[in-house]
């Protein structure tokens, strides 16, 4: 697992949502909120450790609901890899649809099936990462919010553990630690 400095991950971000911006004209469309949380999730391939990490084969991220993330992710996998693997983006129209994956991004359109899509992904080794207010506190491993302008994260330990995942402690330290709801786990 590499081991960044909260500056390097701040400024990686910075170098990140620059490039993301410079996108062909389909990319226009998205916003500077998605392509921020694009940075972020392909930051923290750098801090957490999946089960597989060793593996060969695509690194996959899914993205389900409505959002730029899936598009920002897909002009992203052009010219990044996660470990010299080349990154898989699947826009998911459900949870059904849900196959192998590292990262899973739940949009706020669906904050209505938050559980359902948990459900789905239990018991594997899957980063879900939600993109609005309480997601994390619902059962999600990561979540996006906006404190004072600036996009922060929180990270919900028990999410993580389930997932069986491992998290650098310099992105903990850089993440809002919350605690799950009593009946949040899916």
């Amino acid at each position: 697992m590499s081991r960044g400095t909260p500056r390097r991950l701040a400024l990686s971000l910075a170098v990140l949502a620059a490039l993301l911006g410079r996108g062909a004209q389909a990319a226009e469309k998205i916003s500077l909120e998605d392509k921020v949380r694009t940075a972020f999730l392909y930051n923290f391939t750098k801090y957490v450790r999946w089960p597989d990490s060793g593996a060969g084969g695509d690194f996959r991220i899914s993205v389900i609901g409505r959002s730029g993330v899936g598009a920002a992710l897909e002009e992203l996998s052009r010219s990044k890899q996660v470990d010299g693997r080349r990154i898989r983006v699947a826009v998911l129209d459900s949870a059904q649809d849900l196959g192998p994956a590292h990262i899973l991004f739940i949009a706020c359109s669906e904050r209505e099936r938050l559980r359902e899509i948990l459900r789905k992904a239990r018991g594997k080794p899957i980063l879900t990462v939600g993109g609005c207010a309480k997601m994390a506190e619902q059962g999600a491993a990561v979540n996006f919010v906006i404190l004072e302008g600036k996009m922060r994260f929180e990270i919900n330990r028990s999410a993580v553990e389930r997932a069986k995942l491992e998290m650098n402690s310099e992105l903990l330290k850089l993440a809002i630690l919350v605690e799950e709801e009593n009946d949040a786990a899916p």
